[in-house]
């Protein structure tokens, strides 16, 4: 069963509370029923059956008229704000983007300015110029990720992470937990191969926890060891 995001917020918008009980179900309706796109096609006898009640079609095309773009000379509507709503920003790099962005293509009009990445300063711009910003923007997010990973440092011979991450560990679990921490995950990954995307998600998710579970050991071992007696100190008082 297919699923989509709604808005919640559409409630306290002026334009659908203005709209009576029938009106507001076709909208939703609409909002269900086109495709993953954004697309409807026109079929209003199909949607009247769904709503329970009858549509006057030139009344609903005037009523929605700001919420639509007619295409392939009214035998389909592309909701204003679908791609926004349901994708965010869409980039090339995402298959299932790259299939909305094949189906907007195949209806032939400037769909840009009702893509999630649009600001209004580049609304004007054309289809290529938006795509190529979305490829710049993927460019530098890649650079900028192997800029962090060029900045992890060696923290023991299996173990690297950021500066930034190490003094996180160590700000919220002190030194002590720390060290042991990494010592632990060093030598989990050096002689059994462990493998992680992050050394610092590892110690977070469970190296900290080990190290302290040991460091308690330690502490309740010491506490427990008591000098013994001197079984000769009241004789020698005595002499």
């Amino acid at each position: 069963m297919a699923k989509r995001l709604t808005d919640v917020n559409k409630w306290d918008k002026l334009w659908f509370r203005k709209l009576n009980p029938t009106q507001k179900c076709f909208w939703m309706y609409l909002v269900d029923r086109c495709n993953y796109a954004g697309i409807w096609e026109v079929d209003f006898e199909i949607a009247q059956i769904y709503v329970g009640e009858a549509l006057a079609n030139d009344e609903i095309r005037e009523i929605f008229k700001d919420q639509y773009v007619e295409l392939g000379n009214g035998s389909k509507w592309f909701i204003k704000d679908f791609i926004r709503f349901q994708y965010g920003t869409l980039t090339d790099s995402n298959k299932m983007y790259r299939s909305v962005i094949s189906v907007l293509d195949s209806e032939h009009f400037d769909y840009t300015p009702f893509m999630g990445h649009i600001s209004p300063i580049d609304g004007g711009k054309d289809k290529d110029t938006v795509k190529d910003m979305v490829k710049d923007k993927v460019t530098v997010k890649v650079k900028d990720k192997e800029r962090i990973v060029k900045e992890n440092k060696e923290y023991a011979e299996f173990v690297h992470m950021t500066e930034v991450e190490h003094k996180t560990l160590v700000d919220k679990f002190g030194k002590e937990i720390t060290e042991k921490a990494i010592e632990i995950l060093d030598n989990g990954k050096g002689s059994k191969g462990y493998k992680y995307k992050s050394d610092y998600r590892a110690i977070l998710s469970w190296a900290i926890d080990k190290a302290k579970e040991d460091l308690g050991k330690i502490k309740k071992t010491s506490n427990t060891i008591q000098p013994e007696p001197n079984k000769y100190k009241n004789d020698v008082e005595g002499v």
